[in-house]
């Protein structure tokens, strides 16, 4: 039995060994898909705008199955300039990103509309939720989601507790001037 011992613990180290060596291998691939993600998303918001690219994203996200998603829009027949449009793309996908990471929510509701003077963006799920208070700032990207609204001149808001899930409004305000025809 000592000698058997022996050879389940070399076996064990042996097979820990392979599922750190491929769970690193796993680590490195998701971090590049997420790179060219992020580069293919900058690409088509440019090509086909922010609308589109929002619909073409959350039909992604819904044809998973992982979790239902249901994106409405108002009022956005002219297209922002796309360095705008391409932080709020961003700041969608690390929200989203956060909510089937961390959330466990069934559940994701986006808005995305113009109001007079601003664009309002607003993201919902109906996970498990967090308290602010209790998450580093620069814990599950929201020191990176602060970043990027500060970018385009955005009021963030971020409210979440513990079992009412977590919504995200971002407010852009507009520049009349900054808006171009709708040409897609």
């Amino acid at each position: 039995f000592s000698s058997l011992e022996g050879k389940i613990d070399q076996a064990q180290s042996e097979n820990k060994e392979k599922l750190d060596k491929t769970t690193s291998l796993l680590d490195d691939a998701c971090v590049e898909v997420r790179r060219i993600s992020h580069n293919l998303g900058t690409g088509m918001v440019a090509n086909f705008g922010l609308k589109k690219s929002l619909e073409e994203l959350f039909e992604s996200i819904k044809l998973s199955g992982k979790i239902k998603v249901h994106f409405t829009t108002f009022n956005l027949d002219k297209n922002l300039p796309v360095k705008i449009e391409v932080e709020i793309y961003r700041i969608a996908q690390e929200v989203i990103n956060n909510a089937l990471k961390h959330s466990k929510a069934s559940k994701l509701t986006a808005q995305l509309n113009r109001l007079d003077r601003e664009i309002s963006f607003t993201l919902e799920d109906n996970g498990i939720g967090f308290n602010l208070s209790e998450v580093d700032s620069d814990g599950m990207g929201l020191s990176s989601l602060k970043i990027r609204a500060e970018r385009i001149g955005a009021k963030l808001h971020i409210d979440s507790s513990p079992g009412k899930g977590t919504t995200v409004i971002l407010e852009i305000p507009l520049e009349e001037e900054g808006f171009i025809e709708d040409s897609v």
